[in-house]
């Protein structure tokens, strides 16, 4: 592995020196370059020994101003595996990695909305066409965020560090989403008070919550799901204006697609008026 005189080592360091070796590599006490130089003068007769001296001394933590390793080897051969890779895949949302979802795109009919900011923290803009966006501009954009807000059961807090999370990360997901664009769940909560709801189920594929609207005497459905669940129940689209017109499935169908082929996963939101006297919602409600 190290050799007496100067050498190469092929991880990522040239060593021209014992100190080199002590500052670059092990980031130790001198008891460990020692040990590593016992074992290169040996020759190949004491692999199983030189290996794990250094292998388990690279999977500690770094003191402080030592080199940041941001990935921590337990095995040497698996330094030599990464070595002879030709793609590395980045998770840039955290989905993998930090388990957090970023919503990234929003469409309602006619246009496409793309979020800014990556993570829980809501930071970032609404835009299209890359000029910044109001959501009361677009009613079907605004209605789509509040269902997003509304019809969801996690929490995402300040706390002092940063961000906190409550629940599903793809609900969150929603809630920073809204906040970006100035609606706050607690508001809305307060505003649209939550009367009754159908917790997400595999077989419907779809959430539902009934609310109330005391400005308009009425309450309102918010419904979020699979692409496939809510078109099937859905007659017609809410427009930029507020307008409705005929539902043309294979139209969002075609874009749902096409955002997939993306990696991204695909939500649709809707949501029905009903009487003020309605005080429960049930899945024949929905259908």
């Amino acid at each position: 592995l190290v050799r007496p005189d100067p050498a190469t080592f092929r991880f990522k360091y040239r060593i021209d020196s014992p100190m080199d070796l002590e500052t670059r590599v092990l980031g130790g006490s001198w008891a460990r370059p020692a040990s590593a130089l016992r074992c290169g003068a040996g020759g190949s007769a004491s692999p199983g020994l030189r290996h794990p001296d250094l292998g388990f001394r690279v999977a500690r933590e770094p003191r402080p101003g030592a080199p940041n390793f941001h990935v921590r080897v337990r095995r040497l051969v698996a330094v030599e595996t990464l070595g002879s890779a030709t793609v590395i895949c980045s998770d840039k949302t955290g989905t993998l990695t930090q388990n957090q979802m970023t919503v990234q795109e929003i469409f309602t009919i006619g246009k496409t909305y793309a979020v800014e900011g990556v993570g829980y923290a809501p930071e970032g803009r609404i835009t299209h066409e890359n000029s910044a966006t109001d959501p009361d501009s677009s009613i079907s954009l605004k209605q789509c965020l509040i269902a997003g807000l509304l019809c969801n059961d996690s929490n995402l807090v300040a706390d002092g560090r940063g961000w906190r999370t409550e629940g599903d990360p793809t609900e969150v997901a929603l809630i920073t989403s809204a906040q970006k664009a100035g609606l706050h769940k607690d508001t809305l909560h307060a505003k649209y008070q939550r009367i009754d709801a159908i917790p997400f189920e595999s077989q419907y594929q779809y959430m539902a919550t009934l609310h109330r609207d005391p400005e308009k005497s009425r309450n309102i459905i918010y419904v979020k799901g699979s692409v496939e669940s809510i078109l099937t129940r859905c007659k017609e689209v809410l427009a930029e204006n507020g307008d409705t017109a005929p539902c043309e499935s294979s139209q969002i169908h075609a874009v749902a697609d096409n955002i997939a082929k993306e990696g991204l996963r695909v939500l649709a939101f809707a949501r029905m008026i009903v009487p003020s006297s309605t005080v429960k919602v049930t899945h024949d409600d929905i259908d």
